[in-house]
């Protein structure tokens, strides 16, 4: 059932014919699906499902309309260099653009060198071949951190997330959340950011406010100890997935770092979990900063994700394909907004088509 309704919940994602069958599949069948869809378990859902305009600006909906800084800075600005009037075409200019958008030296340098030695080879400057090459060396960059998360589990599925403050952590986590929720899962998630009273405070709303179970305890006290009973607890429960918000510290800050060490091993200790999942929560708009806290969190913790927030409100969301270069790691999520539903998958493709 969880599947059915998770491909409901994606339709952004699906073909435009999926969509439509799923709409009139709807009306067809009105009253039946209006019985299912408004029981309380699925009450979240109805929304989405029924309402067209839901459906529209449902969790994976919102990627279409987060982009317009990107869009004027990046995908404007390029064109500009590939279809001016003169019509000539200068790496230069090129490479000039996508390091000030964030691209990096490294990843800007690598793809002006292969559209370079490519169009050589072919013998090749028409301005048309060499603007959906652009976009074909900026795909293959990204396609490598497509990787979604396999939630499928039959035990208690563990996610530990990690990063420093403002970053919207804590947000973020209500939002992974809400749509587990959404899409049929048990959720519950873990205040373990107990060194910020207001942390606390604001998990604890949103868990009201969407009816997510949540554990947490005073202010100062052991975070580990908090998501060891945390863990037990929602064992005995039957909860499907356990999230875990920590407190955002300084990434340079080796005493901070090993509390998260401390956590991830008490967690590693207890049996009868799935535990592969700790996800950092970047800002996509402090740019080359990301690198830096990518960096170190993956040599304290060893990183299995990125979450990338706050690509709504950035006119430099190059720095996504410096990351994805430079560490291999999946980027699961993109944030595209304050809502409790502007959470989208991420999905290279999409992601390419929208900038450029």
């Amino acid at each position: 059932m969880s599947n059915r309704k998770e491909n409901r919940f994606f339709s952004w994602f699906k073909k435009k014919e999926n969509n439509k069958d799923a709409v009139t599949l709807i009306k067809n069948d009105k009253e039946n699906k209006k019985k299912s869809l408004l029981s309380p378990k699925n009450k979240d859902m109805t929304k989405i499902i029924i309402n067209k305009k839901e459906i529209k600006t449902s969790i994976l909906g919102s990627l279409r309309n987060c982009f317009n800084k990107t869009k004027i800075s990046f995908r404007n600005k390029i064109k500009s260099i590939f279809f001016r009037k003169k019509n000539v075409f200068n790496l230069e200019e090129l490479e000039e653009q996508l390091l000030l958008s964030d691209v990096g030296l490294k990843t800007t340098d690598q793809i002006i060198n292969e559209i370079r030695k490519e169009t050589n080879y072919l013998n090749q400057n028409n301005n048309i071949f060499l603007y959906n090459l652009l976009k074909e060396k900026m795909l293959n960059i990204l396609k490598v951190v497509e990787k979604p998360l396999d939630i499928n589990v039959d035990k208690l599925f563990v996610m530990l997330i990690v990063g420093v403050n403002g970053v919207g952590k804590t947000t973020t986590v209500g939002k992974l959340a809400y749509f587990y929720k959404s899409i049929g899962k048990s959720v519950s998630v873990v205040a373990a950011d107990t060194f910020r009273a207001a942390a606390i405070e604001q998990l604890q709303e949103i868990s009201s406010k969407h009816s997510i179970p949540i554990s947490f305890d005073s202010y100062k006290t052991d975070p580990a100890s908090l998501v060891f009973k945390a863990i037990h607890e929602a064992k005995k429960s039957k909860i499907n997935i356990l999230i875990i918000d920590t407190a955002g510290r300084l990434h340079n800050k080796v005493p901070l770092m090993e509390e998260l060490k401390k956590i991830k091993r008490v967690i590693k200790k207890i049996e009868g979990i799935i535990f592969n999942e700790t996800i950092v929560v970047i800002d996509a708009s402090i740019g080359q900063n990301s690198i830096n806290q990518v960096k170190l969190f993956n040599e304290y913790l060893g990183l299995s994700g990125i979450i990338l927030t706050k690509l709504d409100g950035t006119s430099k969301g190059g720095i996504i394909f410096n990351l994805a270069n430079k560490f291999k790691i999946p980027v699961q999520y993109v944030g595209t907004g304050e809502k409790i539903t502007d959470l989208s998958y991420f999905k290279s493709s999409d992601f390419v088509k929208e900038i450029f």
